[in-house]
């Protein structure tokens, strides 16, 4: 007996179609930062299994029962095995999935969260280079020295756009303090 009466390859189809097709997705990674596939998965609905690297324990949040140790077929089987003989619970956990995936790794929620780390990181940059500068208006040296700073945030007029850019309540506390204005 071989895998052709419980396996079919069927090549290359939308992902959606492909899911309908099964009643469970193993993803058998041996490392993934943020695979797509468990993401849409997820998003559909789809009762799924999947190896405990990369980014997966991340999309899988508190569903670590559905994790198996890559590299290991026992593993594996076990996680199949569970998920078609409680096919339940299968359900139960691809719904608690698909509503934690909806809110932590949608577009937006995906988008909103790297201008998050750039908002961040630019407010520290500014603030340093603010403070910098302030220092240097002062006549006192600059905690860091400044040819560490890009070029940039040498000026006033550079503040004011990085102020415009961040748009934060902070808007206008350095320049004003920088340019005199």
């Amino acid at each position: 007996h071989g895998l052709s009466d419980a396996v079919r390859f069927i090549g290359h189809v939308k992902a959606r179609y492909g899911f309908s097709k099964g009643g469970v997705l193993v993803v058998p990674s041996r490392g993934d930062s943020m695979p797509y596939v468990v993401i849409e998965a997820a998003a559909a609905g789809i009762p799924m299994v999947a190896a405990n690297v990369g980014g997966i324990p991340e999309i899988f949040g508190s569903h670590t029962d559905a994790l198996f140790a890559p590299n290991a077929v026992g593993a594996v089987a076990d996680a199949i095995d569970n998920a078609i003989n409680d096919p339940d619970a299968a359900l139960v956990r691809a719904r608690s999935l698909r509503e934690r995936v909806l809110v932590h790794f949608s577009q937006r929620a995906m988008v909103e969260g790297v201008l998050a780390g750039y908002r961040d990181a630019f407010a520290t940059i500014y603030e340093e280079a603010a403070d910098a500068i302030v220092s240097r208006r002062l006549g006192q040296k600059p905690e860091w020295p400044l040819r560490d700073m890009p070029t940039v945030f040498d000026g006033v007029q550079t503040m004011k756009s990085v102020d415009a850019a961040l748009g934060s309540s902070r808007q206008g506390r350095w320049t004003k303090c920088v340019s005199g204005d």
